[in-house]
């Protein structure tokens, strides 16, 4: 007894590629998502919600998801599924590649201060701050 697999005909119907694009690039997951025919309505609507939700409560550590679990994961899963083309996969996992690397040289702080010992005057006094910005010695005059 001989098994054949059988792919679908439009990549917004196969599954795994769907699962990988909604990890690694949500976007174009979405698009899938919502012109194939994998799921009914109300289960998209639940997964849209649900990644919605995450990124929005998770806030900027969802990019430390992305880079270090969710990227993985969908390289993992497009392996893992023999009827996905090699090809395929490697340009998944160049593209979690881009996304570690772009992750791992992003600012470590988005707020602009560089973590530095600073000086602030307040009237006649004078604090003098650590690089956690916590006042370490006070002069006033």
């Amino acid at each position: 007894m001989e098994s054949h697999i059988t792919s679908p005909s439009r990549w917004q119907d196969h599954k795994t590629l769907l699962y990988a694009w909604l990890l690694i690039f949500f976007p174009a997951g979405f698009y899938a998502l919502w012109t194939g025919s994998i799921f009914d309505k109300q289960k998209k609507w639940m997964i849209t919600g649900g990644i919605i939700f995450a990124v929005l409560v998770l806030g900027g550590a969802f990019d430390a998801l992305l880079a270090l679990i969710l990227a993985p994961l969908a390289v993992f899963i497009l392996w893992k599924d023999t009827s996905i083309k090699r090809p395929t996969v490697y340009k998944f996992a160049g593209g979690a590649v881009i996304i570690l690397l772009l992750f791992l040289s992003a600012p470590d702080n988005q707020t602009g201060y560089d973590g530095g010992s600073s000086v602030l005057q307040d009237g006649n006094c004078t604090y003098y701050r650590d690089s956690s910005n916590n006042v370490i010695g006070r002069s006033c005059d």
